[in-house]
C-alpha cells in the first residue's frame, strides 16, 4: 500500500487552502509522484494520529512547526492513499 502525507498550508493566509476542501468534498483525486499519475484517496488523519507524525515532519521540515505558531487554526493533515483498482 503507498501512502503519502500532505499538508494544507496557506502561510499568508488564515484561510484552510480550497484544495483542501476540495479533498473533503470528493476524497478520489489524481496525483503526480515522480512523474507517475496515480488514483488517491484523501481523508484527514485523526488528532491522535497526528500528536504521532508531528514532530516527525517538523524534524524535517522545522517550517511546519513556524507556520503553525503563525495562526490561530489548526493545521490540518492529509494521507493519501493509492485507490487499487479491480480488474
Amino acid at each position: 500500500m503507498d501512502l503519502w502525507q500532505v499538508e494544507p498550508i496557506h502561510t499568508r493566509s488564515k484561510c484552510i487552502p480550497a484544495w483542501h476542501l476540495n479533498f473533503k468534498d470528493c476524497p478520489e483525486a489524481e496525483v503526480v509522484i515522480r512523474g507517475e499519475r496515480r488514483t488517491v484517496i484523501a481523508r484527514e488523519i485523526s488528532i491522535e494520529e497526528k500528536k504521532i507524525i508531528w514532530p516527525r515532519l517538523v524534524k524535517s521540515y522545522p517550517q511546519f512547526d513556524i507556520y503553525q505558531q503563525r495562526t490561530s487554526r489548526e493545521i490540518p493533515l492529509l494521507r493519501l492513499t493509492r485507490k487499487i483498482r479491480l480488474e
